[in-house]
């Protein structure tokens, strides 16, 4: 399987998706990675590195094959095009969801996406929503631990929806999981609500990525896009550490299923994906310019789009808000 599939963190299942193309948009900077890689940063360190410089060189074998091509295209998105072992087919299912656990685990212990709640319950704000449609929610992903201080005292309902619904999933006050399954590029009209999405939009290619905010769009529901992953130095040397905390999490989560217990400790795949896919998460992650150009077109004067970055702990958080305005 190739990375043009959508993917979906319920069950881990890859779903197949639009073909990815590229697109027009402003130029963003090379990386350079001379600095770190004159430091002492490991051998880990060094594999990063090394992908950093992979994708500085075909960055700029992409940017010269577009001038060849088209002499007015300045440049293209950068996102790069690779995939994830716990997307594919071959990857045993049961490991994917320990996989999968074990990652909302991580977030919710770190309370990574925390420094983005004052942007999530403003937008709620300004849209006046009472109602969140979650997309690709897998096992709830970081809602759990942000809903009091999002919903802040007010009336807020969270609805999990997924190509693959997790009905199983335990869901307490405020939460509920819609049954059917739900397309996050094409959400029926009957599924109102503000729509977010946390650490799954790096998984669609950029014809369906785009899709996703065009559907928000044209419905006037407001759509927020929250992912940790980035194509820079630091953030993919912090990912680094991502096999020590899976380790921690773990052990502060006992007692644990055997399955899982035997999987991150005994033999620790569990840990070793995380870090490979958190490695690939972001090479195939969007950067701001990329996120910038997903929304070129879909603008209108009761609608606002807003792209940035969030200051985090230990990495910042990127994010694309669409906001309709009463």
């Amino acid at each position: 399987m190739t990375e043009d599939t959508a993917f979906s963190l319920s069950r881990g299942r890859a779903k197949p998706a639009l073909p990815e193309r590229g697109a027009r948009g402003k130029p963003v900077q090379g990386i350079d990675v001379t600095a770190e890689a004159d430091g002492a940063v490991g051998s880990t360190g060094r594999f990063s590195l090394a992908i950093l410089r992979e994708i500085h060189l075909r960055s700029q074998k992409k940017r010269r094959q577009n001038r060849r091509l088209h002499p007015t295209l300045r440049n293209s998105m950068q996102r790069q095009k690779w995939f994830e072992l716990h997307d594919q087919e071959w990857f045993p299912g049961f490991l994917r969801d320990l996989v999968t656990q074990a990652l909302e685990g991580m977030w919710k212990a770190n309370r990574t996406y925390r420094p983005i709640v004052p942007l999530l319950r403003d937008a709620l704000q300004r849209s006046r929503a009472e109602r969140v449609v979650d997309l690709c929610s897998g096992g709830g992903g970081p809602w759990p631990t942000l809903y009091g201080e999002v919903a802040n005292g007010n009336t807020l309902e969270v609805c999990f929806t997924d190509l693959y619904p997790n009905t199983d999933m335990e869901t307490g006050e405020g939460f509920r999981v819609h049954a059917q399954p739900v397309d996050a590029r094409r959400v029926p009209t009957d599924l109102r609500g503000f729509r977010t999405i946390f650490s799954s939009f790096h998984h669609f290619d950029p014809e369906s990525a785009r899709a996703m905010l065009a559907d928000a769009f044209a419905h006037r529901e407001g759509i927020a896009v929250f992912e940790a992953a980035r194509r820079t130095p630091g953030t993919l040397l912090a990912v680094n550490g991502v096999p020590v905390l899976a380790l921690r999490n773990a052990a502060a989560e006992m007692p644990l299923p055997l399955r899982r217990l035997v999987f991150t400790y005994l033999l620790p795949v569990i840990p070793a994906v995380l870090w490979i896919d958190g490695v690939l998460s972001c090479l195939r992650s969007y950067s701001v310019d990329d996120l910038r150009e997903l929304t070129e077109g879909l603008s209108a004067p009761d609608y606002k789009w807003r792209v940035g970055e969030e200051k985090g702990n230990p990495v910042p958080i990127t994010y694309l808000i669409g906001t309709p305005l009463p």
